[in-house]
C-alpha cells in the first residue's frame, strides 16, 4: 500500500480534521464539509522512506563533492594553507562526517540518532553544519496562516517518529492550527470567516546553507569594517602571493588575514570544495553598472559590424558577377573575415559578462520561498449564524468531487437556503486557470418519505371514496397505541604544484580586483526571500444564486491554460439542491388517547332517556406544526443533520368533529414528514341539568381528556393511506 493511500478519508468530527499533502504539496486529505470556529486543523505532508533517504543523501554527496575536489587539488591546497590548523581540522572532520552520514538510514531514526551524537562529540559542527542539517531536513514544511495578512502564524511540520509505517513517514505539526490562535487582538474589524494558509517548503540543503553563511559572515564583515582599507589590502597581499617567485609563495600568502582564510575555509563545504570568498559568484555594484554600460555599447557596435557584413555580402556579389574583377572580390572575402572575428570577438565578450552578470543557481534557489501549496477556507460559525458548506473537487484527480464519509456526503448535495454554498477546487496546478458557472432552476422540495410513499400509493387504483371512510379509519385504529422509534585536476592529469596555487589565487585575485566577484558577504539580512508562484492552490467561489424559491443550483467548472485563452475545456458539472425552511408546517395522523375516552350521548325525544355510551382511543387529526428553529424537509436521513430543526410544537383538533377535540403538545420528526407527537387531547364536555325527567339547563366546556400519542404524515399522504384502506 502506498503511503497516500493510508491516508483515507477518516474524519468523523468537525472539531478535529487534518489536512494532509504528500512531499509535493498536492492535498491527498481533504477538510470536511465544514470547518467551524472551533474546529483544530492538523497539517501533515506523508513522505516516503525512499524519497526521503535520496533527499538526505543529497548533502552527503555534496560533501563526497567537496572532499574529491580538494583531493584532485591536494598540492594546491596544501601551498595555499601550508599546515593551517583550520584547514588540517576541516579536512579531519569532513572524512568523518562522509564515513557517519554514510551509515544513516532513514528508516531506521537511531541511526540517525546515534550520527547526530557523533557529531556533537567530535566538534564536526564547528566547522561543517551536520546537526543543523538534521534538524532541517526533519523540518521541511512549514504552513503560514492568518486572516489578515496583517497578522499570521507559523506552524511548523516536524518528522513524527511515532506516526510511521513501513514505506512512509509523516511530517507534520506538533500542535494544531486553531481558530483562536488567528486573533490579532486590536486589529480593525475583518472578515473573520476567512482562513488563509500556504504550504511552505524549505529545501534542509539551502536552509542549512543560509543558516551557515549568515552565522559565519559577521566575523568577515566585523574585520572589513574595521578599517577603511581593509578589503583593498586583503586584494593586494593576495596580489603579491601571486606574483611571487618561486618558493616564497607560502610566506607572502601568511600575510593574508586570519579572518579571510577562515571565511573561504568555512565556505569550502557549500562551494563544492572550490576556493572563493564568494560561493555566490555575486559581483560588485561597480562591477555591474560598468558592465551593463559596456553591454549596452559592445551592443551597439555588434549591430554596426553586422551592417558592415550585410554590405560586404552585397557587395561581393555584385562583384562576383564581373567575372574579371578577382582583386576587388578577394579584397571583399578578406574584409568580411576580419568583420566576422571581429563579430565572433564582440559577442565573446558580450557572453561573458551576461554570464557574470547572471544571479547564480544557488542563490536564486536561496532567494526564493517556495510556495507548494495556497489554500483557504471559509470557516462556520461553531453555533447560530451563517454556514459555509464546501462542495470540494479534486483536479489532481481528474476534477472529481472529493471523497466524503457517508455523514458528510449529505451535507453538500442538499442544503438549507440559510446556508451559503462554497464551491472550491483544490490542486489546481500552476499556470492552469478556473472559472465558475452557476444557474439556478426551482425545483419541488417535497419531503423525501412523503414523495417515496406516496409515488408507490398513487399506483393503486380508487375508484370510491366512501363518506364513512374517515370514521371506519378511526375504529380500525382505536385499539392501537403508537410508539417512537482524514575543482578539478590539471590537464595534465597530475595534482597541481605551488605554481598551480599561485595560478588559483591569481585568478582570484583579477576577479576581485575588477568587481566580477565581490568580497563582502551579502548585506544582512542575507536572503530576502521572494515568494514563488504556489505549485499548487484552492480556487474557490460562494455561490451567487438567490432565489426565494426551492431550487437547485447548476455549476459548471471550465479551465484553460494561462498561455493560451483561447482553448477551453469543461473539466465537471455539479449540482446541489437548495430547499427552503419554514416556521409552520401542516400535518395529518391518529391520535391516540392514553385513557379511553368515554362519550355519552343523551336521546330526549319521546317523553324519556336513552343513553348511548361509547369508548374511544383513536381519532384522526389535523393541525399545523410550529418549528422554533426552522423545519427543513431535505434533511433525509434517520439521523438528523439538524436535530433541533426537527422539533417542534403541535396544535390541531379532530378531523370529522374539529370543535369537539383539541390537541396541542410537542413533536418531533423522525425524518421529514413523519413525525411523532405526544401532548395533551382538550375534549367539549356537554353538562346536562335534569328535573322531573327533563333537561332543564345545558352548559358546555373544554376538559383535559389526558396524554395523546400520534403519528402524523403530510396530509396529502394521509389522505392516499386512507383511500387505500377504506375504499
Amino acid at each position: 500500500m502506498s503511503c497516500y493511500a493510508q491516508t483515507g478519508i477518516g474524519q468523523f468530527f468537525d472539531n478535529q480534521q487534518e489536512i494532509v499533502f504528500d512531499n509535493e504539496g498536492k492535498m491527498i486529505k481533504f477538510s470536511r464539509v465544514f470547518v467551524t470556529k472551533s474546529t483544530s486543523l492538523n497539517f501533515s505532508v506523508v513522505y516516503s522512506k525512499s524519497k526521503m533517504q535520496k533527499h538526505f543523501d543529497k548533502f552527503t554527496e555534496l560533501l563526497e563533492k567537496t572532499q574529491k575536489t580538494i583531493d584532485d587539488n591536494k598540492e594546491a591546497y596544501n601551498c595555499i594553507f601550508d599546515q593551517d590548523i583550520s584547514f588540517i581540522n576541516f579536512n579531519k572532520q569532513l572524512k568523518f562526517a562522509i564515513e557517519e552520514l554514510r551509515k544513516v538510514k532513514v528508516n531506521n531514526l537511531q541511526s540517525l540518532k546515534d550520527a547526530n551524537a557523533a557529531f556533537e562529540k567530535s566538534g564536526t559542527n564547528q566547522y561543517i553544519p551536520v546537526s543543523k542539517y538534521i534538524e532541517e531536513w526533519r523540518s521541511q514544511y512549514l504552513v503560514e496562516a492568518w486572516t489578515t495578512t496583517d497578522f499570521k502564524t507559523e506552524k511548523k511540520l516536524i518528522l513524527n517518529e511515532g506516526k510511521a509505517s513501513d514505506t512512509c513517514y509523516y511530517i507534520k505539526s506538533e500542535t494544531p492550527l486553531k481558530f483562536k490562535d488567528l486573533t490579532c487582538g486590536n486589529c480593525e474589524e475583518i472578515d473573520r470567516n476567512e482562513l488563509h494558509f500556504k504550504l511552505v517548503y524549505n529545501d534542509p540543503l539551502e536552509a542549512t546553507i543560509a543558516h551557515w553563511y549568515a552565522m559565519k559572515a559577521d566575523s568577515i564583515t566585523k574585520a572589513l569594517q574595521s578599517a577603511p582599507d581593509v578589503e583593498k589590502q586583503i586584494i593586494d597581499e593576495l596580489c603579491q602571493a601571486a606574483i611571487a617567485e618561486s618558493g616564497k609563495f607560502q610566506s607572502k600568502f601568511r600575510l593574508v588575514g586570519r579572518e579571510f582564510k577562515d571565511w573561504m575555509i568555512n565556505l569550502l563545504w557549500i562551494s563544492g570544495g572550490v576556493l572563493t570568498p564568494n560561493p555566490f559568484n555575486s559581483v560588485t555594484a561597480d562591477f555591474r553598472t560598468d558592465s551593463e554600460r559596456i553591454l549596452k555599447k559592445l551592443d551597439e557596435e555588434i549591430n554596426i559590424v553586422k551592417q558592415q557584413i550585410t554590405f560586404i555580402d552585397n557587395s561581393s556579389k555584385k562583384v562576383a558577377e564581373k567575372i574579371g574583377n578577382l582583386p576587388e572580390l578577394k579584397e571583399n572575402i578578406s574584409a568580411g573575415k576580419n568583420l566576422t572575428h571581429e563579430l565572433d570577438s564582440l559577442n565573446g565578450e558580450k557572453k561573458r559578462l551576461e554570464n557574470l552578470l547572471k544571479v547564480n543557481p544557488l542563490l536564486s534557489l536561496l532567494l526564493e520561498k517556495k510556495i507548494l501549496y495556497d489554500g483557504y477556507i471559509k470557516v462556520s460559525p461553531t453555533l447560530g449564524g451563517e454556514a459555509f458548506p464546501q462542495k470540494q473537487f479534486d483536479a489532481a484527480n481528474r476534477y472529481n468531487p472529493v471523497k466524503q464519509n457517508l455523514w458528510d456526503r449529505r451535507k453538500n448535495k442538499e442544503i438549507p437556503n440559510s446556508e451559503k454554498l462554497q464551491w472550491v477546487l483544490n490542486n489546481v496546478p500552476e499556470g492552469t486557470k478556473i472559472k465558475f458557472s452557476e444557474e439556478g432552476v426551482t425545483f419541488k422540495d417535497t419531503e423525501l418519505f412523503t414523495k417515496l410513499i406516496n409515488e408507490e400509493l398513487t399506483k393503486v387504483d380508487f375508484s370510491t371514496f366512501p363518506s364513512d371512510m374517515l370514521g371506519k379509519a378511526q375504529d380500525y385504529f382505536s385499539s392501537f397505541l403508537s410508539v417512537p422509534s482524514t575543482g578539478n585536476k590539471g590537464a595534465n592529469g597530475k595534482a597541481p604544484d605551488c605554481s598551480d596555487a599561485r595560478a588559483i589565487i591569481m585568478n582570484m585575485y583579477n576577479r576581485l580586483h575588477e568587481g566580477s566577484l565581490d568580497l563582502k558577504p551579502r548585506a544582512k539580512p542575507y536572503f530576502q526571500q521572494q515568494e514563488s508562484a504556489p505549485a499548487f492552490r484552492t480556487e474557490q467561489i460562494t455561490s451567487t444564486i438567490e432565489q426565494e424559491d426551492p431550487h437547485t443550483i447548476n455549476t459548471t467548472i471550465t479551465r484553460w491554460s494561462a498561455k493560451d485563452s483561447t482553448k477551453t475545456e469543461v473539466v465537471r458539472k455539479s449540482t446541489v439542491n437548495v430547499g427552503n425552511e419554514r416556521y409552520f408546517i401542516l400535518s395529518a395522523g391518529i391520535a391516540f388517547n392514553q385513557s379511553p375516552l368515554t362519550v355519552t350521548q343523551i336521546d330526549a325525544t319521546n317523553n324519556g332517556f336513552k343513553l348511548t355510551t361509547e369508548d374511544s382511543r383513536a381519532r384522526a387529526i389535523f393541525g399545523f406544526k410550529f418549528f422554533p428553529l426552522k423545519n427543513y424537509n431535505r434533511d433525509h436521513g434517520i439521523i438528523p443533520r439538524y436535530f433541533l430543526k426537527r422539533l417542534s410544537i403541535f396544535g390541531g383538533a379532530e378531523i370529522l368533529k374539529p370543535l369537539n377535540n383539541f390537541y396541542v403538545g410537542g413533536a418531533y420528526d423522525l425524518v421529514p414528514g413523519l413525525a411523532f407527537s405526544a401532548g395533551r387531547n382538550y375534549t367539549l364536555q356537554t353538562r346536562y341539568s335534569i328535573e322531573n325527567n327533563a333537561i332543564t339547563k345545558t352548559s358546555r366546556s373544554y376538559v383535559n381528556g389526558g396524554t395523546y400519542y400520534s403519528v402524523m404524515v403530510n396530509p396529502v399522504l394521509f389522505l392516499q393511506f386512507i383511500k387505500l384502506l377504506f375504499k
